[in-house]
């Protein structure tokens, strides 16, 4: 009750409300909740609209608006697989996209200057429709086509910056006829039917031929209007016995009630007393059906299925009621090779039901003035949107442009930082050596010697020792360990000292590229943990004892290409490295 009240809904009585359309509903304990369901969800949908207009600021979204150019556009941008232009789209629908005076309001900015044009604020209207730099844009044709809507609405209006039109841009449209509806509860008196002919009883019973249609604006569910029909046909002349066709009533109008109201009212009027079968081409009917005489009450449009059971079973004793599935819409190929199991009868018989069916949504048409003028509309929002979502993705590809010149300055700086002041620059790029820049030096990738800060003087001024054709690095086993590792060589462990790898027989970890290197300049656990241990004199992680120094030293397996060897006890160093462990 609290929410009815929240959606302006006034209790007239404990088991009466009138809602904000000022149609009047009648609480019953044995009737039906579809219509009120209906109801309560197009209230809920106003309140919604009427709250988000006052947050985003636009009050002509407060009566509603209509979201089918953006779902048109939407579906125009995904059959092209321009997947971003989707999300720009619902993004830009959304209201999520952040102008630089929406930031500058929330605090996030200093300055809410438009960054293309550098000349006024960047408001949404001058975003999509003022800034000079709209003229720039490679999709010329969504900007020209666009640009004479720009007076349609008030500069601040939804439809100029967001791209959905309020329901006030339409016309007024006439709703479907509500004769079965009273009060909120279904009525028996028939609507707007129209019948011709007799029943005429056959020897093994009945056949009635049902269909509903859509109508020509089947597509638009604003614009739909249905009908329903059903139809006896003689077996053996095909001549038209029966003919009964009606209106589609109640705000629900989809084709699959429609059909369902064929059916329905083809058992309800087809004389008693003989078995009746009904050739329905909706496959939802015919299977829900049988869910029904197994008793299982179908959830989707309940009251219609409520009606068709108690139809069933007050006639149970006297006729059976059956529903055949036939394929709709069959050509004389299909006749001819068999296909479907169709039969000259049964084609027929779908034929003249579904023409039946399209003059009775021909009945309830909106006129083609009001279509026409919906249409229009929505090729005005259209186009409206379209352009947003083209200006949005030429912002996005600035940004991005802005953002790869950042990262590639950033690279530079970090490059330049790796190398150290100008002066370290200057004798870096002066020497014979191919300097590789580590954490705590730098080393050459050809001789493999190493510096620090404090000799890279020495060490540039000191020629390379190899070329690039003799390169062999440092040999472990049957591997070459990578030349980015700061190597230590510590009572016949060897190790780096960056990364914490180490290894006696084989290279292992050793012969893939250091983990201190790059942009990602941090060791493992694991590897933080062997270089605390080695620092100090500890055994690393995973070995029970030290090697046998001597007898490695005897072995072939451990061979430098160095400038020059330094064999200290349990310490083997590059040249000019002259810090202590």
């Amino acid at each position: 009750v609290a929410t009815l009240i929240d959606f302006d809904w006034v209790p007239e009585a404990p088991d009466i409300f009138i809602a904000d359309n000022r149609q009047r509903f009648k609480m019953a304990g044995d009737g039906d909740a579809t219509y009120f369901k209906q109801m309560v969800l197009e209230s809920a949908q106003r309140q919604s609209w009427r709250l988000a207009s006052d947050h985003s600021g636009h009050a002509d979204l407060s009566a509603g608006a209509e979201l089918m150019p953006v779902h048109k556009l939407i579906k125009n941008y995904a059959e092209r697989e321009y997947w971003q232009s989707v999300g720009m789209t619902i993004c830009t629908a959304a209201n999520g996209i952040w102008t630089r005076e929406r930031l500058f309001k929330a605090g996030m900015i200093d300055d809410d200057t438009c960054l293309r044009c550098g000349k006024a604020t960047e408001t949404a209207y001058h975003r999509y429709w003022e800034c000079p730099d709209n003229r720039n844009i490679g999709n010329k044709r969504a900007i020209e086509k666009s640009e004479h809507l720009r007076e349609t609405a008030t500069k601040g209006s939804a439809q100029l910056t967001r791209g959905i039109p309020p329901l006030s841009a339409y016309p007024d449209i006439r709703p479907p006829p509500e004769t079965f509806w009273k009060d909120g509860v279904w009525n028996e008196d028939k609507g707007k039917i129209v019948t011709r002919g007799a029943f005429s009883p056959g020897k093994g019973g009945m056949v009635l031929f049902t269909d509903g249609s859509g109508g020509k604006e089947g597509s638009d569910k604003r614009l739909r209007r249905c009908g329903w029909a059903y139809i006896q046909m003689e077996t053996g002349t095909r001549k038209l016995l029966v003919y009964a066709a009606g209106v589609l009533e109640g705000p629900m109008q989809t084709v699959t009630r429609a059909e369902l109201t064929a059916f329905l009212q083809a058992i309800r009027a087809a004389p008693q007393g003989q078995n009746l079968t009904v050739i329905s081409d909706s496959a939802y009917v015919v299977d829900e059906y049988v869910k029904l005489r197994d008793g299982q009450l179908p959830m989707k449009h309940r009251d219609l299925w409520m009606q068709v059971r108690r139809q069933v079973l007050w006639t149970k004793d006297i006729r059976e009621i059956r529903c055949v599935k036939v394929k709709a819409h069959t050509t004389e190929e299909d006749l001819r090779t068999g296909k479907y199991g169709i039969t000259e009868f049964t084609r027929e018989g779908n034929r003249l039901a579904d023409l039946a069916a399209n003059d009775a949504a021909d009945m309830a048409a909106i006129d083609q003035c009001l279509v026409d003028r919906v249409r229009a509309a929505d090729a005005e929002a259209f186009v409206v949107l379209r352009r947003l979502v083209t200006v949005n993705m030429h912002c996005v590809g600035q940004l991005d442009l802005n953002k790869g010149q950042q990262r590639d300055e950033a690279r530079i700086a970090l490059q330049d930082k790796r190398l150290g002041t100008a002066v370290y620059a200057e004798y870096l790029k002066a020497t014979s050596h191919k300097v590789v820049a580590l954490s705590d030096g730098w080393r050459c990738s050809i001789c493999r010697s190493f510096t620090i800060k404090a000799n890279l003087q020495e060490w540039c001024e000191t020629p390379c020792s190899k070329v690039i054709s003799d390169i062999r690095g440092t040999r472990l086993g049957r591997g070459t360990v990578h030349y980015t590792h700061n190597l230590r060589h510590t009572r016949g462990v060897l190790w780096c000292r960056m990364c914490g790898f180490h290894s006696i027989m084989r290279c292992d970890k050793l012969s893939k590229k250091c983990l201190c290197t790059g942009l990602i300049r941090q060791p493992t656990m694991a590897g933080h943990e062997t270089i605390r241990r080695m620092s100090i004199g500890m055994l690393p992680v995973g070995l029970q004892a030290w090697p046998d120094l001597e007898m490695k030293r005897a072995t072939t397996w451990f061979r430098t290409w160095l400038g020059r060897k330094m064999w200290c006890d349990g310490d083997v160093r590059p040249h000019g490295y002259h810090s202590q462990v």
